[in-house]
Parts: C-alpha cells; sequence; structure tokens
C-alpha cells in the first residue's frame, strides 16, 4: 500500500527488512518475493543498480523447476532494470534476461509475463545503435506480433498501443522507402494514438503524433497523397483475403465503438475511400467488409449499411455502377440465411439491383 501511494523509500525499507527476516532455504518463495519486491521499490526510486541488486538475489531463491513463472517475472523485471540504466553493456543484458525469461513461459500458462516480456524485449532491441539494429528488426517485428496476441485492444488497451507504436517504427525502419511497409506503419501508429489519451499519456501520444507525421511525409515524398483512409484501403487492397479481414475487422471494431458523430463520419469516410479504388480493388474489400459485419449485431449491421447504401447513392455514372455491382458480389459470397439478412435491410432502403429488380 505504502508503494501504491508512492512512498517508495519507505516501503524499500520494509521489503528489505522482510527480506532480511526470511530464512531463504526455509521459505524460498517468500524470500524470492521479497526480493523481488524490494526491486521494484527501488525502480521507483530511480536506483536501478540496487533493483538489480535485488532481482538477483530473489532469482536465488526463485528456482527453475520449482519457481518457473516467479523466475520469469523477476527476469523481466532484471531486464527492465537493466534497460533503466541504458548504456551499450545493460541494454545487451537486458535483451539476455528476458530470453532467459521467455524460456520460462508460455501464453498458456503466464499470457502477461509471457506478452509483457515480449514488448520489452522489442524496445530493447529498438534501443540498440542505429548500426547494430537492421538485423535485429524482424525479431522486433515478430516480438511485437507475438506480444499482441496477449495485449489486445479490449483487454490492454495501454500495452497495445505501446506495442502497435513501436511495430510502426520498426517497419518505418525497416524499408523506409517501401509504400506497402509504410502503409503498414501507418496503420499500426495511427491504431496507437486512437487510444493514447493526450491527457493521461501525454508522452506516448507525443510521440505518436509524430510518428505519424514523419511516416505521412515519407509517403508523401514517395507521391503518395491522400489521409490516412486512403492509405488504409489502398493497403487493404493488395492483401490476402485472411489479411483483409483481419485489418477490416479490427478497424469496423473501432469504428462502431466510437461515440457519435465520430462513429458516423469514420464508417462514412472509409466506404467513401473504398469507392474512389479501381474496380477489383473496390469489389474485394467490399466482399471482406460484408463478411465482418455479418459479426455484428443488427443494429450494428443496419447502421453500416445505410452508411454505404447512402455513400454509394451519392456516386455517379462508373463508380456508381461498380460500387452497386460489388454490393451485390459480396452478397453472392454469403450463406442463404445471411444474404437475406442483408438484403431485407438494404431493401428497406431503397437499394436496387444492378439488374433493375
Amino acid at each position: 500500500a505504502e508503494k501504491d501511494l508512492g512512498l517508495a523509500k519507505q516501503a524499500s525499507d520494509r521489503f528489505r527488512e522482510a527480506a532480511r527476516l526470511v530464512d531463504p532455504k526455509r521459505n524460498p518463495a517468500e524470500y524470492g518475493s521479497a526480493h523481488n519486491a524490494l526491486g521494484l521499490a527501488e525502480v521507483d526510486l530511480g536506483r536501478p543498480e540496487a533493483a538489480i541488486a535485488a532481482y538477483e538475489a530473489a532469482l536465488e531463491s526463485f528456482d527453475a523447476s520449482r519457481y518457473p513463472r516467479q523466475r520469469a517475472a523477476t527476469l523481466h523485471n532484471l531486464g527492465l532494470a537493466h534497460a533503466a540504466i541504458g548504456t551499450g553493456e545493460h541494454v545487451g543484458l537486458a535483451i539476455e534476461r528476458y530470453g532467459a525469461a521467455l524460456d520460462l513461459v508460455t501464453p498458456a500458462d503466464a499470457p502477461y509475463i509471457f506478452a509483457a516480456t515480449h514488448l520489452s524485449l522489442a524496445n530493447s532491441l529498438l534501443s540498440l545503435p542505429a548500426e547494430d539494429r537492421p538485423p535485429r528488426l524482424p525479431e522486433v517485428i515478430a516480438s511485437i506480433a507475438t506480444c499482441l496476441q496477449v495485449f489486445t485492444r479490449a483487454m490492454y488497451p495501454f500495452q497495445h498501443a505501446v506495442a502497435k507504436n513501436n511495430l510502426a517504427v520498426a517497419l518505418e525502419e525497416l524499408a523506409p522507402d517501401d509504400p506497402l511497409t509504410l502503409r503498414r506503419a501507418l496503420m499500426h501508429s495511427e491504431d496507437a494514438i486512437a487510444i493514447f489519451d493526450p491527457r493521461l499519456h501525454s508522452a506516448q501520444w507525443k510521440e505518436t503524433r509524430v510518428n505519424l507525421a514523419r511516416i505521412e511525409g515519407r509517403l508523401a515524398n514517395l507521391g503518395l497523397e491522400g489521409d490516412r483512409t486512403t492509405h488504409l484501403v489502398s493497403l487493404v487492397a493488395g492483401l490476402t483475403r485472411s489479411e483483409q479481414l483481419e485489418i477490416i475487422r479490427y478497424r469496423i471494431g473501432a469504428y462502431l465503438a466510437m461515440p457519435e458523430p465520430h462513429r458516423t463520419a469514420s464508417l462514412e469516410a472509409f466506404d467513401k475511400a473504398v469507392t474512389s479504388l479501381e474496380p477489383i480493388a473496390v469489389s474485394s474489400i467490399t466482399q471482406s467488409w460484408i463478411r465482418v459485419l455479418m459479426e455484428y449485431p443488427d443494429a450494428d449491421l443496419q447502421d453500416a449499411l445505410r452508411i454505404r447504401h447512402q455513400v454509394n447513392s451519392e456516386l455517379q455514372g462508373e463508380a456508381r455502377a461498380t460500387a452497386m455491382a460489388s454490393m451485390e458480389a459480396a452478397l453472392g459470397e454469403l450463406e442463404i440465411i445471411q444474404r437475406m439478412r442483408v438484403r431485407d435491410v438494404l431493401t428497406a432502403l431503397g437499394h436496387e439491383r444492378p439488374d433493375g429488380s
């Protein structure tokens, strides 16, 4: 409680006294826990060297065979303490400690420790000197992708946003002149800034905003103009169906969760960007879009279809014909019950089939 109140010095003194009173042979788990807690208090006091000593004492009691999760958590904390010192040697030691922690846990038996360690590993790899980073960037990207399987937007929004921002940085650095990779980076950075609250996460929000502007500048320098939604649908247009579904599912979920008027504005912007593409891309994305909407309740489905119908109705000539034909093609891919569900909504909205029926 004292530590939570910011009284880290008192907490440190008490954890140190507790560790002194425990017999490591008779109560190894209690001894290790006391030293681990002491290490956390020392970090709060800005004393990473003292924290390292405490964590190393804890590791003497947390045998890997008896206490794998506790040992992994302590190794992760030890890595963070080394990373806090920030010198090249200590960053290298942090990376080693994270690797040792990941040898002890899986996402099934210790999901949070597993994901947090992968995220910390990625952070330390990104903090390596510029000349040492390039060969490690694929490892950064893989670690972040792994941690995102646990750190979902719904369950761990802050950690999810941190991971997304770091993924954007890694992708940009990996291929600074590749449009596809830059658009992926832009997408992840935009996902992050949508989660960070500038009042609560000021530093992270500002960093992500700078990253967004830099990535947009790179795309503009390549002659690729357009807003973020335009870049998103241009990215999605060139992906496989499974990748399309993953990205559209994420974005539609985020849009539908927004309060009005942002919800309608975001869905409308997405639809307008889609219908501005080449016909084959309009058809492909519309098919993925309608499949994602099948996962939502009727109220959400109706809202999304209403907005798409309105966008389609405002189109002229060939663009309108393409949008209408793409909707019909998407309906044709659905199961009959799903098709009837969508058809009923569209009919009520005044949608007409391209054949006039």
